[in-house]
């Protein structure tokens, strides 16, 4: 007997089949939002609270799963090959429908275009997909690309000459021995894509050329949704609102200086030599605010927003992540463009790389420090959100890289991502390391053999435990007088499980009790005796009563 969810969602929807019989125009419409979003089950025979009311007329199209699919066919456009199942549940009749997502935009067969969200009470709906998101769409598949288009209503006057020369200075800055430096500025406009030439030879801005090398006004008259807010806050206060709608070289360049008035460095000194470690990455940062610029869906009427308090940074650009990308391949999917003809325009001037290899390097230059991972998780269909928190570095974390760079020359993105989930989590199995980074099991399995052989991590217990960063990494630390001991309280040898939670409570701080549980995988008994036993010798000591007690290294 098949399962039927409990409410209805985006993807589920509840179609009951009443005496007077089913409306067809209901279930079509259902259809095409479904194919036109994420794709669905739609179940012809349970009402919307969710009780099976059954299928009553068994001579409906309804009841036969063949015509039922015959009938969906033949009214989409163009046509979903749903499957169709029928099952006998509490002893009535129902249909499953199961809609695939489509590869294209779907419509009824007199022409509506609907999708499938949510209504202000939280229930789903089919809606209409107004002209602007049909754009939206397309492109999300990467079947459209709007700044390849004509700009409606614009002419050359509208590209404006300083800024092509600035330009050529950023060319020259980023490619010096670029063929780009040697071209008129007719044949550099046609190889970048800066305007498009017609058969009569009528030639006319694109909205690529009109975005790099427009005047201001005529951008904020043609294009009005491309502009970017930075904003700077200090708790709820605003300090800083700009509203910028420059062309795109000079956006990106005034947010980049932006960025020195919020971003204080800490003083790490290497033998004779002071390195500065900023609080946030600039490289990370660039490679943020470039993805928003040239990725962003410039067809929907929003902005992007660069934000930074006292938490971090935000930065939302308006269209979701491409099709096919989801916050668990952002890594390991290849790259897409919503935008092909400004990503390759920004590309041959040098600011961005073609191989797509933004996001792998914001994520890459928060690892390197120790800090937290870059979190898209507030994204949407409709906005891709990266949030940056502020966190100290883990400056031995960081040595130990640089030292995993030197001998190696340079780190795999799978390799960082295992001794950062390391750093974060403490100890964690194959399995948990590859739920954590996303990556294959088997190809964990391949990097942590060799991290294991060059010492940079260690293994626990037997072969089926987990795995840590080598506590040789932490050894030396000292950070205001405190760091595991080498003194008289360690006369006794101290086990693996102590030593474990020993360098756990120093990387992390205090430890729960729950905690060694986890780290260990040991009963609540075991772990209270471990901990009452490092308390006894004043590695640790105990803060807090009962439920809320701690344990922390001894001062």
């Amino acid at each position: 007997m098949i399962e039927i969810p409990e409410t209805e969602s985006l993807t589920v929807e509840f179609k009951s089949a009443p005496k007077s019989g089913l409306q067809d125009k209901t279930v079509i419409d259902a259809v095409v939002g479904m194919a036109n979003t994420n794709g669905g089950v739609i179940y012809v025979g349970v009402a919307d609270d969710g009780s099976v009311s059954g299928i009553e007329d068994r001579k409906i199209k309804w009841a036969d799963p063949a015509k039922a699919k015959a009938f969906i066919y033949a009214n989409t456009m163009p046509p979903v090959a749903a499957e169709t199942e029928v099952h006998d549940v509490e002893g009535r009749l129902v249909l499953m429908i199961l809609v695939p997502r489509a590869s294209g935009l779907v419509s009824t067969m007199d022409g509506r275009f609907l999708e499938r969200r949510m209504k202000f009470d939280k229930s789903p709906g089919n809606f209409p997909i107004y002209s602007y998101r049909i754009a939206h769409f397309l492109a999300q598949q990467g079947m459209f690309d709007y700044t390849a288009t004509v700009v409606p209503g614009s002419s050359m006057e509208d590209l404006n000459p300083k800024e092509r020369e600035h330009m050529r200075k950023a060319i020259a800055e980023n490619v010096p021995t670029s063929y780009l430096l040697q071209l008129s500025d007719e044949d550099l406009d046609r190889v970048l894509g800066l305007v498009h030439t017609f058969e009569d030879g009528t030639t006319l801005p694109t909205v690529c050329g009109l975005l790099l090398i427009g005047h201001e006004e005529r951008i904020r008259a043609l294009l009005p949704n491309a502009e970017v807010v930075f904003q700077r806050l200090a708790g709820t206060i605003v300090h800083k609102t700009e509203e910028l709608r420059l062309p795109l070289i000079r956006t990106y360049e005034v947010l980049m200086d932006r960025l020195t008035d919020v971003n204080p460095e800490t003083e790490l000194m290497e033998g004779f030599y002071r390195e500065g470690i900023p609080d946030f990455s600039p490289a990370a940062y660039r490679e943020g605010v470039l993805n928003a610029l040239i990725h962003r869906d410039y067809t929907l009427p929003s902005r992007i927003s660069v934000c930074f308090d006292d938490e971090g940074y935000t930065i939302t650009s308006p269209g979701g992540f491409m099709r096919g990308i989801t916050l668990d391949n952002l890594l390991t999917v290849e790259p897409r463009y919503r935008n092909p003809r400004l990503a390759n325009a920004m590309s041959q001037i040098g600011l961005v790389e073609r191989a797509g290899r933004g996001i792998d390097l914001i994520f890459e230059d928060s690892i390197v420090c120790g800090r937290e991972w870059p979190d898209y998780s507030d994204s949407t269909d409709d906005s891709v959100r990266l949030i940056q928190r502020r966190r100290p570095m883990d400056v031995e974390f960081y040595r130990m890289i640089k030292r995993l760079k030197k001998i190696r020359g340079a780190s795999t993105m799978v390799t960082l991502m295992i001794l950062s989930a390391l750093q974060m989590h403490g100890v964690l199995s194959k399995t948990e390391l590859a739920e954590k980074t996303h990556y294959k099991p088997e190809l964990i399995a391949f990097h942590l053999g060799r991290l294991e052989e060059e010492g940079f991590v260690e293994r626990l217990g037997s072969k089926r435990s987990g795995f840590m960063i080598s506590r040789s990494v932490y050894a030396g630390r000292q950070t205001s007088g405190r760091g595991p001991r080498r003194g008289p309280n360690l006369k006794e040898p101290v086990s693996s499980a102590e030593e474990t939670l020993l360098d756990a409570a120093f990387r992390k701080g205090p430890l729960a009790r729950r905690d060694a549980m986890s780290l260990l995988n040991i009963s609540d008994k075991q772990a209270y005796g471990l901990l009452s036993r490092l308390c006894e010798r004043g590695l640790l000591e105990a803060v807090g009563n009962r439920k809320a007690r701690r344990y922390r290294f001894a001062q």
